[in-house]
């Protein structure tokens, strides 16, 4: 048979094909193909035959999206784009991937600080060997803040070789800031820890001292109270406060008669330490004294007012006062009591133009008191804070926010609705997941409400978003995906700026927060992939294919949320 008659008998069954069927018969797609593509970063390629693969079998292959989200995060973590890099970890953070250890290995020695910060951030999630390994790279950063923050994981999970890691990073700083490192040693509590802490409290710096004496208490290491008993009487004031409230703080019984001494003290600030003290020891006799301090507008006196009882007729006389410092330390006492009468003070700190006032903590001179201090006129001052001042404000009313829930629903009610209606978009999301949380009749059909509201697109869609959350009846489903239709090629990522460790405030972590906008559409696609259905899938991989490209990485971590 020569070479022609084989071609025909080769191609007599492709020919059959296509007159009985009109069509020659194609292969069955390879989902190594797909990958293939993808890892080659022909994004647009990969997917269309992906489509094409789904169609063909008739369902999506969870195997193989994953693998397509893990190839795009990868390639951005291993860019020298700190962006990209970026886009990645929040990516990852959001597929909730406990495997991305090759992911962060790369970005944790990126050349940009917030690129690090922002992977150890995802390593303090992890419960796991590996997680631990690449937290001490991050303690060879070039950048401080980073040591700092990887010193203060590693002390948080007890890492057996923190001690040593923490002790060498302090021995190459200059002793005036020995002072940061107390709080890791008290916090990790071997021996070896505890016995550097114990050294501390001997340290030429004051500062040092004092933070070695507020740490030993905090943490309960009553195996040092000699010590602290010995510095309550030294002619240092910071130390004699410090050391006044450490023995309140350990409860340390007998230290009452020198704590009543303490309380003659001249100085405010020891006299009130040791008030304090005396009424965690239950010893309430001294606490008119207290009382009577805050009447003179002290607003450490102010402030500790919110455990003291029969405090609040008081409160509610400075809340009248014209002072900012002192009006709203008060209004905060209250709040912690749980008193509605305060409601008009939280609305002023709650609805405000933030370009106008602002909020930032201030302690005492031995750093054992605290209270908000409040700042006016607050763009004029940036430059004399050495954080972000609207960061720390935008921290502190978003706490007050949290702590409104204590009161009853009706009263929060009243300062949700004023949120709304003044339009503080920053307080929104928080605020409409706090009413989710109520799950309540009334704070449901408040959601109801702005769903509708007009010429506020970004509260309709977050209440709109909420009402989706919450499985509501009323076409919210609908609604939502038409707006992440019209929102798919903006660009999805903008963040805001972080707060150290140092800084943060009880309820709160470090978080990678994106702003307002940004937040809600990463937040409505979440909600669609939550559901696990085919739809919402399909409407990750649309955003995926036509969407914006720095979007990628988020649409790939959802991906790998829906499909693990």
């Amino acid at each position: 048979m020569d070479l022609s008659m084989k071609k025909v008998f080769f191609f007599l069954p492709l020919l059959t094909s296509f007159f009985l069927f009109g069509e020659a018969p194609s292969e069955p797609i390879s989902k190594i193909q797909i990958v293939y593509l993808m890892q080659a970063e022909e994004f647009d390629k990969a997917l269309t035959l992906y489509t094409q693969y789904k169609k063909e079998i008739g369902h999506h292959d969870f195997e193989v999206l994953s693998q397509l989200a893990q190839i795009i995060l990868d390639q951005d973590a291993k860019s020298t784009d700190p962006e990209r890099q970026l886009l990645s970890i929040f990516g990852a953070g959001i597929g909730g991937i406990t495997s991305s250890f090759d992911l962060l290995t790369n970005t944790i020695v990126s050349r940009n600080p917030q690129v690090q910060m922002a992977s150890i951030q995802i390593l303090s999630e992890m419960q796991d060997d590996r997680a631990d390994e690449i937290l001490t790279k991050a303690m060879a950063s070039d950048f401080f803040p980073i040591r700092m923050e990887a010193a203060f994981q590693l002390s948080s999970r007890k890492h057996r070789k923190a001690c040593g890691y923490i002790e060498s990073l302090m021995y190459k700083l200059p002793p005036q800031m020995r002072f940061l490192f107390p709080q890791f040693f008290a916090l990790i509590g071997t021996k070896e820890a505890i016995s550097l802490l114990k050294h501390m409290m001997g340290d030429k710096e004051m500062s040092t001292r004092i933070e070695a004496t507020l740490n030993a208490a905090k943490f309960g290491r009553d195996d040092l109270l000699p010590i602290i008993r010995a510095k309550a009487t030294h002619l240092n004031i910071p130390e004699q406060e410090a050391s006044a409230s450490a023995l309140g703080f350990l409860k340390d019984s007998k230290s009452i008669p020198k704590l009543k001494m303490l309380a003659k003290s001249p100085a405010s600030n020891v006299k009130l330490a040791a008030l304090r003290s005396l009424h965690l020891l239950g010893d309430t006799s001294f606490d008119q004294e207290i009382i009577e301090m805050a009447k003179t507008n002290d607003i450490f006196a102010i402030a500790s007012l919110g455990s003291i009882n029969d405090s609040e007729e008081v409160l509610l006389e400075l809340l009248r006062s014209k002072d900012l410092q002192v009006k709203f330390n008060a209004a905060i006492a209250l709040l912690e009591k749980k008193d509605r009468r305060c409601l008009s003070a939280l609305l002023e700190i709650l609805v405000r133009d933030m370009s106008d006032i602002a909020f930032f903590p201030t302690q005492s001179i031995g750093r054992s008191l605290s209270a908000w201090k409040v700042i006016p006129s607050a763009k004029h001052h940036l430059k004399e804070y050495p954080y972000d001042i609207y960061s720390v404000s935008l921290s502190f009313r978003e706490h007050v926010l949290k702590s409104s829930m204590q009161l009853n629903e009706n009263d929060f009610l009243i300062l949700a609705e004023h949120i709304f209606e003044s339009k503080q978009t920053e307080l929104v999301p928080l605020l409409v997941r706090l009413l989710e949380n109520l799950q309540t009749p009334k704070a449901i059909k408040l959601l109801q409400n702005k769903a509708q509201k007009a010429g506020a697109p970004l509260i309709r869609t977050y209440c709109t978003l909420g009402c989706f959350r919450l499985k509501q009846e009323g076409g919210y489903e609908n609604a939502l995906k038409e707006w992440i239709a019209q929102q798919k090629n903006n660009e999805m990522i903008r963040f805001k700026e972080a707060l150290p460790f140092d800084i943060r405030l009880k309820d709160t972590s470090f978080e990678l927060t994106p702003d307002d906008s940004a937040r809600l559409l990463i937040e409505s696609y979440q909600a669609l992939s939550d559901r696990h259905e085919e739809e919402c899938i399909d409407i990750l991989i649309k955003a995926l294919q036509g969407g914006n490209p720095k979007n990628r990485c988020v649409i790939a971590g959802l991906i790998l949320k829906s499909t693990t």
